[in-house]
């Protein structure tokens, strides 16, 4: 078993799109007049959702900048891999696998969703 990073899963993906389309849901809702809280109190809590996300991503980066130069000075290269002497290590092939996946999850719950409620009125 290997250790991922924390987040990089289907959870943490989930978290990050949500974060991240918040401005934009609240932006609509505002121009349809809709929102029914304070404008301020909900554009702070999305400021502060929105900058947990980048502070995610911006770890995230660090990590891989900090393992690719940590590989470069002690000379360890993963198996079949040749890697230039500065190279960020985390790849976004988790990040697209697990968006994927989570495509898929909300997808068959969608379904789900609407299959109980056609039984639900029968």
């Amino acid at each position: 078993m290997i250790a991922g990073l924390p987040a990089c899963g289907i959870g943490g993906v989930f978290y990050l799109l949500s974060a991240i389309f918040m401005p934009i849901i609240e932006l609509n809702k505002m121009l349809r007049r809709k929102a029914r809280r304070n404008p301020k109190e909900r554009w702070k809590l999305i400021a502060f959702q929105l900058m947990v996300a980048l502070s995610m991503i911006g770890g995230f980066w660090l990590t891989g900048e900090v393992l690719g130069q940590f590989t470069a000075v002690i000379g360890v290269v993963p198996r079949g891999r040749v890697i230039p002497a500065h190279h960020n290590l985390v790849s976004a092939k988790p990040f697209f696998i697990s968006s994927i996946l989570l495509f898929f999850v909300l997808a068959f719950a969608h379904f789900q969703g609407i299959i109980v409620a056609k039984r639900l009125r029968k």
